[in-house]
């Protein structure tokens, strides 16, 4: 039964599952109903965790900065949603290791607080890379690695080799 699984190279090309298209390639999109509750973990990034800013019972505006990074490897985390800070705690993560998460009940209040715009195209470098930072954007990859610290390269040193 497992004989293939046990061979090498008897596992050529991968495996190709059924891609099942058919239960949904006619269907309309749908949006989906706002859920009552979120959970935002503070570890969502490749890193240390975010230091956390608000407490139970915050108010919380979709944009607003609810975690700043703490350390050089993180991100900040701003909120989804409008709603109130009801649990801070300790949850189990994908890997089953326990991390602070951030509990908010939804509503539909208040106006979003987003960043301020800038223009990109007067913009120096470090106003564009302060503004990733800040904005909190990281790769899509499954570390989500913070994109500030992939456009921030350490100086290249000279070597003192003479060859």
């Amino acid at each position: 039964m497992f004989k293939s699984l046990v061979h090498p190279g008897s596992f050529k090309g991968g495996v190709h599952p059924a891609e099942a298209k058919e239960l949904s390639m006619d269907s309309p999109f749908e949006r989906m109903p706002n859920p009552k509750m979120i959970y935002l973990p503070l570890s969502q990034h490749a890193g240390k965790e975010s230091k956390l800013l608000v407490t139970k019972g915050s108010m919380a505006k979709k944009g607003e900065l609810l975690a700043e990074p703490d350390g050089f490897i993180s991100a900040p985390i701003h909120s989804p949603v409008n709603g109130t800070v009801t649990k801070i705690s300790k949850t189990a993560n994908l890997s089953g290791i326990p991390k602070s998460v951030i509990e908010i009940s939804v509503s539909e209040e208040s106006e979003p607080s987003y960043l301020e715009a800038i223009d990109y195209k007067t913009a120096n470098k470090t106003q564009l890379l302060d503004r990733i930072k800040d904005a909190g954007i990281v790769g899509m990859g499954g570390a989500a690695f913070p994109a500030f610290v992939k456009l921030s390269p350490l100086p290249v040193k000279k070597s003192t080799n003479s060859s």
